[in-house]
């Protein structure tokens, strides 16, 4: 709850698209993910400035899910239409992508447990 000295910060963030998930990490930064013209786009907030990347992934009409396990890496969870549901981390250099389900498409959603391992 917001004291009666802490104000909202609102950020016009520069993205397009729809379906953002946000995720805070352990320093209370926000973490973005959302739906750019053919691929995600991911954001993340490092206490001063944002940093933006096209993450590659290419995305659906299906809902997806955003977790950040304790160091802020990403785990996200997505479907491509008929193409399969998939898991993709950010915690090396680029995006890795692991099929969970083959040819099938429906909303996806992710958490991770208590050692930051994902359960979709």
């Amino acid at each position: 709850m917001l004291t009666s000295t802490e104000r909202w910060q609102v950020t016009d963030l520069p993205v397009s698209g729809s379906d953002t998930r946000i995720a805070l990490d352990e320093d209370g930064h926000p973490h973005v993910l959302f739906k750019g013209d053919s691929t995600y786009g991911y954001a993340e907030y490092d206490g001063v400035n944002w940093h933006f990347e096209d993450t590659g992934l290419g995305w659906s009409w299906y809902s997806d899910g955003l977790a950040l396990d304790a160091d802020g890496n990403a785990h996200i969870s997505y479907s491509i239409n008929y193409s399969g549901c998939f898991y993709a981390t950010n915690k090396s250099v680029s995006w890795e992508t692991t099929t969970l389900v083959p040819s099938e498409s429906w909303p996806t959603s992710i958490g991770l447990d208590n050692t930051g391992k994902p359960m979709w």
